[in-house]
């Protein structure tokens, strides 16, 4: 069977295929207006918040996508979408970068990051870990 799963963000698409099971996939381009600081308390635990805190202001906004394209391609790993909370999303995480997931356990999950081609462009892609079974 071949999963695919597709993501686009002001235009700019990207497509995940998988022959092996379910895969989730999330881009994000910097040109969005958004507050990273405001943001990561609503979305982040309080250890990725830190992370962003901790960062240069011009590094900020490129660590937050990185952060919430893995929470969010996770979300769209088991088709669950908003319905997973982005706090519920934890991420693994080794010197201030995401390296996968410590929660939710089930169903296990790893995350790599994909160059999309583009320029400061950030995509994260999650896909299932271990026997697959969520």
């Amino acid at each position: 069977s071949e999963m695919c799963i597709r993501d686009s963000s002001q235009g700019f698409a990207v497509l995940a295929v998988s022959t092996s099971g379910p895969v989730g996939i999330d881009v994000e381009l910097p040109t969005r207006r958004i507050d990273p600081l405001a943001l990561a308390g609503t979305v982040f635990v309080q250890a990725e918040r830190a992370v962003i805190e901790s960062l240069s202001e011009d590094r900020r906004l490129q660590r937050f996508l990185a952060f919430w394209t893995a929470k969010e391609a996770r979300m769209k790993l088991t088709g669950q979408g908003m319905e997973l909370a982005p706090k519920s999303i934890v991420l693994a995480l080794a010197d201030g970068e995401a390296v996968g997931y410590a929660a939710p356990a089930r169903p296990a999950a790893r995350l790599a990051y994909a160059d999309a081609g583009r320029p400061g462009a950030v995509c994260a892609v999650a896909v299932l870990a271990g026997d697959g079974r969520p």
